[in-house]
């Protein structure tokens, strides 16, 4: 079994082992912010990108609450669970912070705060997935591939909850310049089949 390693206060050791884990991940969005009254508490939020609601979400109130307060506040608030969401939990190790982001969650972390926040959301979007048209007599999951190759590559992340799940976004064609997702298993793939895709 591998190590595992822990989150620390130190932001930047946590975004490069993060980065690290999910290089090549174009679905998963990764966005460093300021929190507190004056601007001046770093942080990383992590998510992917059709598992969370931007809109009008716990996520984005709790990111409200957090730029209104001062920095010792902010960071007493965090340490004494004093959040406004109910389901906030604390991840102590890197690997549990990814297991939490590949469940469909957003991963908070703070600068100065040696935990990752699992902010609650709806996770996975019931998606609309139709069932397939085609090879009805066979069992198991009904779910088809959609139009929105977004919500393609959050079907697979639900299904294979791996780091080695990798996806790379590219446009295509010189007119329609449309969206490709090429999807693979860091582990699995032959190296040289994917350079030459």
């Amino acid at each position: 079994m591998a190590k595992e390693t822990a989150v620390t206060k130190n932001l930047a050791e946590n975004i490069a082992r993060m980065e690290q884990l999910f290089a090549d991940c174009d679905d998963i969005k990764k966005k460093r912010l300021k929190l507190g009254k004056d601007g001046d508490v770093p942080c990383y939020l992590t998510f992917i990108e059709v598992a969370v609601d931007m809109g009008n979400s716990a996520l984005l109130e709790l990111l409200k609450y957090l730029r209104s307060i001062p920095r010792e506040e902010l960071l007493r608030a965090l340490e004494e669970n004093a959040l406004a969401t109910s389901d906030a939990t604390y991840f102590m190790t890197i690997e549990e912070a990814a297991d939490g982001l590949l469940a469909g969650e957003s991963i908070l972390f703070v600068e100065g705060f040696a935990k990752a926040i699992k902010i609650p959301d709806d996770g996975y979007p019931n998606m609309g997935v139709s069932e397939a048209d085609s090879e009805k007599v066979v069992r198991g999951s009904n779910e088809g591939f959609t139009d929105s190759v977004k919500q393609n590559a959050a079907l697979i992340r639900k299904r294979i909850r791996s780091a080695q799940v990798k996806v790379k976004q590219k446009k295509i064609g010189v007119r329609s310049k449309t969206n490709v997702f090429l999807v693979y298993m860091d582990d699995l793939v032959r190296p040289g089949l994917l350079d030459e895709i």
